[in-house]
């Protein structure tokens, strides 16, 4: 009996121990990157500064690092959008209107996925559909 129970629990651990690169693959799949966003802006009605941000994104939430102040400044709602092109390098892109930017859509280097910024303001929302607008996107590459 006891050496049954010994070798179950070295079975476990051993099983464990097994699994644990796993455990790895599935965090670092988090998706991140940097970016240096050279002008103020608002993301799900927060207002956030020009500067150096890392970009976290998991699986409903987008969160923005300022690489300055090594502070969390938003924790954005998200879903995400599948079907695009694959590309190199990331992107964030910016709806434009006047000198108001405001970011609407992540997509990471190597992801099919797009990740699209749940509360956006109507208005932004109504004009970003017309294409007569005379408002614009931008897009930022990450790195």
């Amino acid at each position: 009996m006891n050496r049954t129970v010994f070798n179950l629990k070295n079975t476990i651990m051993i099983a464990a121990l097994a699994l644990l690169p796993f455990a790895a693959v599935h965090a670092s799949a988090q998706k991140n990157a940097q970016v240096n966003i050279p002008f103020a802006f608002q993301a799900n009605h927060t207002n956030l500064p020009a500067g150096h941000y890392r970009v976290v994104a998991s699986e409903s939430t987008l969160t923005l690092y300022n690489l300055e102040t090594g502070r969390a400044q938003a924790v954005l709602l998200t879903r995400d959008d599948a079907g695009h092109a694959i590309p190199e390098r990331g992107r964030l892109e910016f709806y434009v209107s006047g000198n108001r930017h405001m970011l609407t859509n992540v997509q990471f280097a190597g992801s099919s996925k797009e990740i699209v910024l749940l509360r956006q303001p109507k208005e932004e929302r109504v004009a970003a559909k017309n294409a007569n607008s005379a408002d614009t996107t931008i897009a930022l590459a990450m790195m």
